[in-house]
């Protein structure tokens, strides 16, 4: 589940612990086939949570998005424009690709600039309105931006989609905890310990404030 390194303040370096720490939705993609629609590469456009070809996103992952995971895991930086690129071009919302290209304009905006990467987000939730995930990881990416309205409209729409999204309970209240809001931070922060969250922190922080 989400980690965050300083519930106290909602910075940068937390909100991309939020990132990596996010219960993913990588582990397997749904079996029914959603949209798609063809390329002249000969390759389709697809949704990465029903795909009409799943052994070419198992390719993608295996070539352009896990490597450059473990790497990053081991503390090795990794900017991969390029695979980030090809990956949303076929697969508008893999969350392993939008949460990198977030990661990339946030730390590295002369690589890869938060417009873009904003339009992206656009594009993946055009793609697919109703996944609960991509709203999440569109939300973290606005909290980066400290567009913290823009980021609730999508955690609630996230909530709306998948009430037990503990990770969208949880960013919410941390966005109330910032705004010194403990009761509906605490409100949240319930709902996201309820639902399997396991990072401490936001309790301990709102405990002392006689909230939790």
């Amino acid at each position: 589940m989400s980690k965050i390194a300083s519930p106290s303040v909602v910075g940068k370096t937390g909100l991309i612990a939020v990132l990596y720490g996010f219960a993913l939705l990588l582990s397997s993609a749904a079996n029914a086939v959603g949209k798609w629609e063809p390329l002249p590469n000969g390759h389709v456009v697809q949704d990465y949570y029903a795909p009409v070809k799943r052994n070419f996103i198992d390719l993608v992952n295996h070539y352009h998005m896990r490597p450059k995971e473990k790497l990053h895991n081991q503390n090795v930086p990794t900017y991969h424009v390029g695979d980030i690129e090809y990956t949303l071009r076929h697969i508008p919302n893999h969350p392993f690709a939008l949460r990198r290209a977030t990661i990339t304009c946030i730390e590295h905006p002369d690589l890869l600039h938060c417009s873009v990467v904003e339009n992206k987000f656009k594009t993946a939730v055009d793609w697919d309105p109703q996944q609960p995930n991509t709203r999440v990881l569109y939300g973290v990416f606005l909290q980066m931006q400290e567009h913290e309205q823009k980021a609730l409209e999508q955690y609630q729409l996230a909530l709306s989609l998948k009430p037990g999204m503990a990770d969208a309970h949880y960013n919410i209240a941390l966005i109330y905890y910032k705004q010194g809001n403990w009761e509906k931070a605490a409100e949240h922060a319930k709902a996201a310990y309820a639902n399997g969250h396991r990072a401490p922190g936001l309790r301990r922080k709102l405990s002392d404030k006689g909230f939790m």
